[in-house]
């Protein structure tokens, strides 16, 4: 329709009737006739179906994209003022940093090239969907499929994080366990012991599920109660701290060596109330002081 647009004027009138009639109401003064012919012709390529969020001054948008697992996906795109010279920023929910420059007539690239990024991660999100699915995470909550990193109940008051590799999520993940003393050391024990069992060809938590000899706690059977105590400071399970431009739900992750103790608490709540105390001790980014109920000492 715009190609057939006889001048400005007609031009102008028929974007905005194309616009409108998708919802879309124009209030932009600061992109040229240029960018705005280059974007609907664009739109025009890669569908409007899948376009959303398309802001009326034109300065950003999203692409929704499904994977070859039909996963969706979705690209958030911001345009710069300076389109002939300046890059299109793309943030996509992904395990890595992307550093690809792309301008106004690339989105069709744009597209491609995060497909493949996409199908590159098949597997790893794979993996992960199988331990949130047969297992009890407890951290991340709602986690981003950027996230790495899993905390799986595996006994009362016991837990093991896994870090896990994007471009290798079958190998051995990264792992601390967590919990009391007794426990850690019971279960650190066995991961050693057993680890010759881990087959590649696995997933990780047919690996997992073989190498700790356990059934899985599920979250159906079990309270919040019986895998973790209150942070002894906040009084609470989950705190919520910011990360970056995200917040995350924390349970405690730190715990009195003392025995006869065993209180846990948030890392920052003991941070905070240990960097309060006049007779707290630093060294090389160390903080050495008192637990808050026993008096044993807590480093930091």
């Amino acid at each position: 329709m715009l190609n057939n647009s006889s001048d400005l004027n007609t031009f102008l009138i028929d974007l905005k009737d194309l616009l409108e009639k998708k919802g879309i109401f124009l209030s932009s003064k600061k992109y040229p006739l240029k960018f705005m012919y280059k974007l609907i012709n664009e739109f025009d390529e890669i569908g409007w179906d899948k376009i959303s969020n398309l802001k009326s001054d034109l300065h950003s948008l999203t692409i929704n994209i499904n994977d070859s697992y039909n996963r969706k996906h979705k690209l958030n795109l911001i345009f710069p003022y300076n389109y002939n010279t300046e890059a299109i920023e793309v943030k996509a929910d992904i395990p890595e940093q992307i550093n690809n420059k792309y301008y106004i007539d690339e989105l069709s690239n744009i597209i491609e090239f995060y497909k493949n990024i996409f199908d590159k991660y098949n597997d790893f999100w794979c993996q992960l969907e199988e331990i949130d699915k047969k297992t009890w995470v407890i951290e991340p909550i709602n986690p981003p499929r950027s996230s790495t990193y899993r905390r799986i109940i595996i006994e009362r008051k016991c837990s093991i994080n896994i870090q896990i590799n994007p471009s290798n999520p079958r190998s051995i993940p990264i792992y601390q366990l967590m919990g009391s003393d007794e426990l850690v050391q019971k279960w650190t024990k066995i991961l050693i012991n057993r680890q010759y069992l881990w087959n590649l060809n696995n997933t990780i938590y047919e690996n997992l599920k073989k190498i700790l000899d356990i059934d899985f706690p599920q979250k159906e059977k079990m309270t919040l109660s019986d895998i973790s105590e209150e942070c002894g400071i906040c009084y609470s399970h989950y705190l919520t701290v910011n990360n970056g431009d995200k917040e995350e739900m924390l349970l405690p992750d730190k715990q009195c060596k003392n025995s006869k103790c065993s209180r846990s608490f948030h890392y920052k709540c003991l941070f905070e109330w240990l960097r309060s105390l006049t007779t707290t001790k630093t060294s090389f980014n160390y903080l050495y002081g008192k637990c808050p109920y026993c008096e044993e000492m807590i480093t930091l």
